[in-house]
């Protein structure tokens, strides 16, 4: 219905059951290929403390590339959930996890080979993960993975499975902690709309979007283009969200949060056209009209800029109205 990025760079599927030590099936692939090639990572990466650790940190790097490459997320994740192998180890499979599930292509292929019920599992095994000791960074990749896969595949309607996830969107939205904030935010973006429409995220998201963190501002805006999406929710918020991204401009925020701003605006105004004649074409036209008299950048940079952000929203309207 509006335009939609496609360069969203890296996705997945499934894991299936894994017990700490290793037998498991795997479609296609021998179990003892599969164990070898983990117990040869963890050796190599075990090894880091020798003279020759980093050249082999190296060649573990690689093989759990392979398996990011090979499309088997459900081995890199078994990795990641056993507590039998090193943090190191972990933290490097999650992180070659989170490469394919962040890539559109790596996604589609795991899509076509696997059924619904498996991608459900997976998310459902995600989430019961997060408590594990990861770095607040590898967390935050986690609720992402879950955030993608829902919104690219329409899964996971089970309302028993979000139920779990409530908690935690629940608990994070009031916590301290920036990035369980964070995560309360992605996860919700993608929620169900049942779920979303009783979450108290949905509240908050706004208070985000003014926050002195600018990390913070920028997760909430990425958040926005999705919340946009729900005509109910988004049209009734009118009359809150574009004072309050007119507010991102006049108070000069970084490039970034301007891009996704305007591709806010301009997803709005594919939900109620005569948001064009009172707020967007004028809008648009003097911020870019401020960016280009002040020579701050040129709008040709502009464009740049806002396409290397892989915002297409903003491209369209730049190309749109400026003919750049």
């Amino acid at each position: 219905r509006y335009p939609q990025t496609t360069n969203m760079s890296e996705e997945a599927s499934i894991p299936t059951s894994f017990d700490g030590n290793q037998k498991e099936i795997l479609d296609g692939t021998e179990t003892n290929e599969v164990s070898g090639l983990i117990e040869e990572t963890e050796q190599l990466l075990n090894s880091m403390q020798s003279p020759h650790g980093s050249d082999e940190r190296e060649i573990a790097k690689k093989k759990c590339e392979e398996f990011a490459n090979d499309t088997k997320p459900y081995q890199l994740f078994n990795i990641y959930k056993s507590p039998t192998f090193s943090i190191d180890l972990r933290s490097l499979a999650l992180d070659n996890l989170f490469k394919l599930f962040w890539s559109y292509d790596g996604w589609k292929a795991c899509r076509s080979t696997w059924e619904k019920e498996k991608i459900d599992e997976f998310c459902h095994d995600v989430i019961q993960s997060f408590p594990i000791e990861m770095d607040d960074m590898r967390k935050e990749k986690l609720a992402r993975m879950i955030g993608m896969n829902v919104a690219r595949g329409k899964y996971w309607a089970d309302k028993a499975k979000w139920e779990e996830l409530e908690k935690y969107m629940k608990d994070w939205s009031i916590s301290e902690n920036e990035v369980e904030q964070k995560n309360a935010l992605m996860i919700a973006a993608f929620s169900p709309m049942e779920v979303w429409n009783k979450s108290e995220v949905r509240f908050v998201m706004e208070k985000w979007l003014i926050t002195p963190s600018s990390s913070l501002r920028k997760t909430a805006l990425y958040a926005l283009h999705n919340f946009i999406n729900r005509d109910e929710w988004a049209l009734e918020s009118l009359p809150r969200l574009l004072p309050i991204l007119s507010k991102i401009m006049d108070e000069g925020w970084t490039g970034d949060e301007q891009c996704l701003a305007i591709g806010c605006i301009y997803s709005l105004n594919w939900l109620d056209h005569s948001i064009h004649i009172e707020s967007n074409i004028n809008f648009l036209f003097s911020f870019f009209k401020r960016f280009d008299n002040m020579a701050i950048v040129p709008l040709g940079e502009m464009y740049k800029e806002i396409k290397c952000n892989g915002n297409i929203w903003g491209c369209n309207v730049a190309s749109h109205y400026y003919n750049v």
